[in-house]
């Protein structure tokens, strides 16, 4: 999953309509409450007025984490710091420093035979690669903006500012010239990855045009992936050209990107009607790729694309209404056809929607009901598969420094005849397959609160009780599982 570093807001009202327009985002209370998170700085923290030094800004959080099954309990604890240095006066320009970084602790770190399945096995645990702790750096870098006029430079781990958004160690240069109509860009780096050791550089350049006052935005890009010694057929180019077009109240927008073998489009539009209360979202995407499997590693991991022969059609829309400030709908619909099925690659279509009320039962309240339904039709061997999601949230706010939130998600799996191998452990033979209908689900209600006694400080707790009937078959001791999660947080 991309990282992305963001400001969360301090307005209870501003954070709902937020949400309100991400009808999707209802997998987990952090995901939309509008607390403090380990990755984001608080809007209200100041920070330290240095004068021409700039200002400077810092937080620490720390995250304790106990989950607990039948007879299995599992804690790890994080640490997180975050500082940035901006508007530092250089000459005629400014410079900007920035650091986030974590280490994470295992505090019952697994053990056992690694080939035994383990049920708090997660991403701390792959990068660790067997020892307790895993360092992470998020961000370390310096900007120097106009300090050669025209030109900015960026020098550390940073996201390039450019169509792929690619996480590098390296450099990336930015000159503007015919008054920033136009931007010149020039990067080359490492590509980062917290798992593996990609043994990959990339570099690469673009032209960024911006036409008819910023209302029409037109990107070229190439990117070079160069592969180690020993994979050098593996080094892959990357093209991209993207025409963005502003008209009225809507971004319509286009782009084309050739990677390696696949050739990828993208074609939608979005925007909102003040007037009415009217958001709207529309896309068509598609790939068309030959069978060809040189790509270099770090591409077929960040792209989607494999190398192997692919070609699909997808769509989808997405609109939400605003009945009066108290009530809003949301409504979407997504559907993907590939040109050849194969289990890899099948047909899906998805519907969802919710229903928002905004402080209607008591003040500073947000209520949300949300559906969500997934079917993937059968296809030769591989049965149909359905999922029926159906959940509510909801915040409150009790005092200016402090509120809650609670909220649950049920979800029910229905599915037949996918050629999953079984597990040796139950399986008679390695060739068998399982063929039987199942029925499955998992519950996850949720509970949690923030406060905040002083402007720097936050406390934060969340409470998770998780219920499945996956593992019953196995006589598992899996099928409850509660976490708890405290939270500390100090912003400057």
């Amino acid at each position: 999953m991309k990282f992305k570093l963001f400001v969360m807001g301090t307005v209870l009202l501003s954070a709902v309509w937020a949400l309100a327009a991400n009808m999707d985002d209802y997998v987990t209370p952090n995901s939309w409450s509008k607390n403090i998170t380990a990755s984001g700085f608080k809007a209200s923290g100041g920070g330290l007025d240095l004068g021409r030094g700039g200002s400077l800004t810092m937080g620490l959080t720390t995250r304790y984490q106990l989950q607990a099954t039948k007879d299995l309990t599992n804690s790890k604890g994080f640490q997180y710091f975050r500082a940035r240095l901006s508007e530092a006066r250089v000459g005629d320009g400014t410079m900007a420093v920035n650091l986030n970084m974590r280490v994470g602790v295992d505090f019952n770190m697994n053990r056992n035979n690694p080939r035994e399945y383990y049920v708090f096995y997660d991403g701390l645990d792959v990068e660790a690669g067997g020892r307790n702790a895993a360092y992470r750096l998020y961000m370390a870098n310096v900007v120097l903006d106009d300090v050669v006029k025209d030109l900015k430079v960026t020098l550390g781990r940073q996201y390039l500012d450019n169509l792929g958004d690619y996480k590098i160690d390296g450099l990336d240069t930015a000159y503007s010239f015919l008054d920033d109509a136009v931007t010149a860009r020039f990067f080359y780096g490492l590509p980062v990855s917290y798992y593996s050791n990609l043994k990959t550089q990339v570099l690469g350049g673009g032209l960024d045009f911006k036409l008819f006052n910023d209302m029409t935005r037109l990107r070229l890009e190439y990117n070079y992936f160069i592969s180690d010694k020993e994979n050098v057929e593996k080094n892959t180019n990357v093209f991209r050209a993207r025409l963005d077009q502003r008209i009225f109240f809507a971004n319509i927008y286009g782009e084309i990107d050739q990677i390696h073998s696949a050739t990828v489009y993208k074609v939608g539009a979005d925007g909102n009607i003040d007037a009415t209360g009217t958001g709207f979202s529309i896309y068509l995407n598609g790939q068309y790729d030959r069978n060809d499997t040189d790509l270099n590693p770090y591409i077929a991991a960040f792209e989607d694309v494999t190398g192997r022969e692919s070609q699909y059609v997808m769509w989808g829309v997405q609109l939400y209404q605003g009945i009066t400030p108290y009530l809003m709908v949301g409504a979407g619909y997504e559907s993907r056809y590939n040109y050849d099925e194969d289990y890899a690659d099948r047909d899906f279509h998805r519907v969802y929607g919710n229903i928002d009320f905004i402080n209607v039962f008591l003040p500073n309240n947000f209520l949300s009901v949300i559906a969500d339904y997934y079917i993937v039709p059968s296809h030769r061997d591989n049965g149909r598969n359905d999922k029926l999601l159906i959940g509510g949230r909801m915040t409150q706010g009790i005092t200016d420094r402090a509120d809650m939130w609670l909220g649950f998600n049920v979800a029910g799996y229905h599915y037949k005849g996918n050629p999953i191998r079984l597990n040796p452990a139950y399986a008679t033979n390695l060739t068998d397959f399982d063929y039987d209908t199942k029925t499955e689900s998992t519950t996850d209600a949720y509970i949690g609160a923030q406060w905040s006694p002083y402007d720097w400080m936050m406390v934060q707790a969340d409470y998770t009780f998780s219920v499945t009937n996956i593992f019953s078959s196995y006589d598992s001791d899996y099928d409850n599982c509660h976490t708890l999660a405290l939270w500390l947080n100090f912003v400057w």
